[in-house]
Protein backbone atom coordinates (compact mmCIF):
# COMPACT_ATOMS: atom_id res chain seq x y z
CA UNK A 1 0.00 0.00 0.00
CA UNK A 2 2.68 2.47 0.51
CA UNK A 3 4.74 2.16 -2.48
CA UNK A 4 1.18 2.60 -4.18
CA UNK A 5 0.09 5.68 -2.21
CA UNK A 6 3.63 6.68 -2.92
CA UNK A 7 3.79 6.33 -6.99
CA UNK A 8 0.31 8.47 -7.03
CA UNK A 9 1.86 11.24 -4.65
CA UNK A 10 5.15 11.99 -6.54
CA UNK A 11 5.16 13.11 -9.83
CA UNK A 12 6.48 10.04 -12.49
CA UNK A 13 9.74 11.72 -13.15
CA UNK A 14 10.51 11.16 -9.11
CA UNK A 15 9.11 8.15 -9.01
CA UNK A 16 12.70 6.18 -8.99
CA UNK A 17 14.53 8.79 -6.87
CA UNK A 18 12.22 8.00 -3.84
CA UNK A 19 11.95 4.42 -4.60
CA UNK A 20 15.93 4.29 -4.60
CA UNK A 21 15.61 6.26 -1.19
CA UNK A 22 13.24 4.15 0.56
CA UNK A 23 15.35 1.23 -0.32
CA UNK A 24 18.24 2.20 0.86
CA UNK A 25 17.00 3.49 3.71
CA UNK A 26 15.56 -0.21 4.52
CA UNK A 27 18.51 -1.39 3.87
CA UNK A 28 20.18 1.16 6.73
CA UNK A 29 17.51 0.75 8.99
CA UNK A 30 18.63 -2.73 10.48
CA UNK A 31 22.39 -1.91 10.98
CA UNK A 32 21.35 1.58 12.71
CA UNK A 33 18.20 0.04 14.86
CA UNK A 34 20.93 -2.88 15.84
CA UNK A 35 23.71 -0.69 16.95
CA UNK A 36 20.95 1.80 19.09
CA UNK A 37 18.76 -1.55 20.92
CA UNK A 38 22.49 -2.95 21.85
CA UNK A 39 23.51 0.73 23.41
CA UNK A 40 20.64 1.28 24.87
CA UNK A 41 20.11 -1.85 26.40
CA UNK A 42 23.76 -1.56 27.65
CA UNK A 43 23.36 1.49 29.12
CA UNK A 44 19.98 0.26 30.87
CA UNK A 45 21.06 -2.60 31.98
CA UNK A 46 21.18 -1.63 35.68
CA UNK A 47 18.47 0.41 35.61
CA UNK A 48 15.89 -0.66 33.40
CA UNK A 49 16.97 -3.63 31.42
CA UNK A 50 13.53 -4.32 29.47
CA UNK A 51 14.01 -0.08 27.99
CA UNK A 52 14.90 -1.35 24.61
CA UNK A 53 11.43 -2.92 24.78
CA UNK A 54 9.99 0.68 25.38
CA UNK A 55 11.97 2.10 22.62
CA UNK A 56 11.28 -0.76 19.98
CA UNK A 57 7.15 0.03 20.99
CA UNK A 58 7.30 3.88 20.13
CA UNK A 59 9.40 2.63 16.98
CA UNK A 60 6.20 0.17 16.21
CA UNK A 61 3.67 2.98 17.14
CA UNK A 62 5.36 5.59 14.78
CA UNK A 63 4.98 3.31 12.25
CA UNK A 64 1.46 2.42 12.78
CA UNK A 65 0.49 6.07 13.46
CA UNK A 66 1.85 6.67 9.63
CA UNK A 67 -0.15 3.66 8.25
CA UNK A 68 -3.15 4.64 9.58
CA UNK A 69 -2.87 8.13 8.47
CA UNK A 70 -1.72 6.63 4.78
CA UNK A 71 -5.30 4.93 5.18
CA UNK A 72 -7.06 7.69 6.26
CA UNK A 73 -5.70 10.09 3.48
CA UNK A 74 -5.71 7.01 1.22
CA UNK A 75 -9.05 8.32 -1.16
CA UNK A 76 -7.91 12.27 -1.26
CA UNK A 77 -4.25 10.63 -2.97
CA UNK A 78 -6.83 8.73 -5.07
CA UNK A 79 -8.70 11.84 -6.38
CA UNK A 80 -5.71 13.74 -6.34
CA UNK A 81 -4.18 10.94 -8.57
CA UNK A 82 -6.92 10.52 -10.94
CA UNK A 83 -7.20 14.17 -11.63
CA UNK A 84 -3.60 14.83 -12.34
CA UNK A 85 -4.32 11.81 -14.89
CA UNK A 86 -7.47 13.57 -16.65
CA UNK A 87 -4.89 16.96 -16.62
CA UNK A 88 -2.41 14.79 -18.41
CA UNK A 89 -4.79 13.84 -21.01
CA UNK A 90 -6.28 16.66 -21.64
CA UNK A 91 -3.06 18.54 -22.34
CA UNK A 92 -1.84 15.51 -24.63
CA UNK A 93 -4.46 16.24 -26.47
CA UNK A 94 -4.37 19.91 -26.90
CA UNK A 95 -0.95 18.98 -28.25
CA UNK A 96 -2.36 16.76 -30.65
Amino acid sequence: MLRTTITKTVGSDEVATVFSIMILCGELFPTVTDTLVKKVYNATLDIFPAAFFVMAACFYAFAVALNVTLFMVRGEIDENATEQQREKEEEEEEAK
